[in-house]
């Protein structure tokens, strides 16, 4: 089951950030509260700004289901679900979502990462 969406962003930035304040999550709709890792995705689409945010446990889930679809053949295009999304197609497959603990867990990797690669970069530049 390829993900095929009619548009896309005209640009988009994620990263991951320490929330400052409360935030409500794009894919469950619970609340992200203050001190908690979260998912921040800014850009422009169809001519309007936005900023989205999206819990540890959907961005885990998230990457879940982009590695099944990888798996069954999607174009790497094709096999990210946006995160509105993720509670139907969980709603349709056997997969489950993950826990809060482990998309913490995963948050915290992804960003340890992000800042060892500007960091490299960096150094790499001088």
């Amino acid at each position: 089951m390829c993900f095929d969406y009619d548009e896309y962003p005209e640009f988009i930035n994620k990263s991951i950030v320490k929330t400052r304040k409360p935030h409500r999550c794009d894919g469950c709709g619970k609340p992200i509260p203050v001190g908690d890792l979260a998912v921040n995705l800014a850009g422009k689409f169809d001519g309007e700004m936005f900023s989205d945010y999206a819990c540890g446990s959907c961005e885990l889930t998230s990457f879940r289901i982009h590695r099944h679809e990888l798996k069954e053949g999607c174009s790497w295009h094709e096999s990210w679900i946006a995160y509105s999304d993720i509670s139907e197609h969980l709603h349709h497959t056997e997969m489950k979502r993950s826990s809060y603990p482990a998309g913490q867990r995963y948050l915290a990797f992804k960003r340890k990462q992000e800042r060892a690669s500007v960091v490299s970069t960096k150094k790499g530049g001088q």
